[in-house]
């Protein structure tokens, strides 16, 4: 099934997903700076996994880049927001 992602993609979503409330909790009630973080951190670290040749880009790297970078803006964010909706916090 080619539109399942690999079992070590998932894992580290998982492990993401078990920093929010220990290393990155700091982000936490800011989502300003989470959306920053997402807004640059993403674009930086898939371009880095190009050039490693660990990653591809289908559109050309700038549309890629900036599409990477809205998404991100507002996936970090909404993941804290679900983070604290999953332990209990409002």
């Amino acid at each position: 099934m080619w539109w399942l992602a690999p079992a070590w993609i998932v894992s580290l979503w998982v492990l993401i997903a078990a920093t929010f409330d220990s290393s990155l909790s700091w982000m936490n009630r800011k989502p300003w700076l989470a959306a920053a973080f997402g807004a640059v951190g993403s674009p930086l670290s898939f371009a880095a996994g190009v050039r490693l040749g660990a990653a591809g880009f289908v559109a050309p790297a700038p549309v890629a880049l900036a599409a990477l970078a809205v998404l991100w803006a507002a996936a970090l964010p909404l993941a804290f927001v679900v983070s604290r909706l999953a332990g209990g916090e409002a």
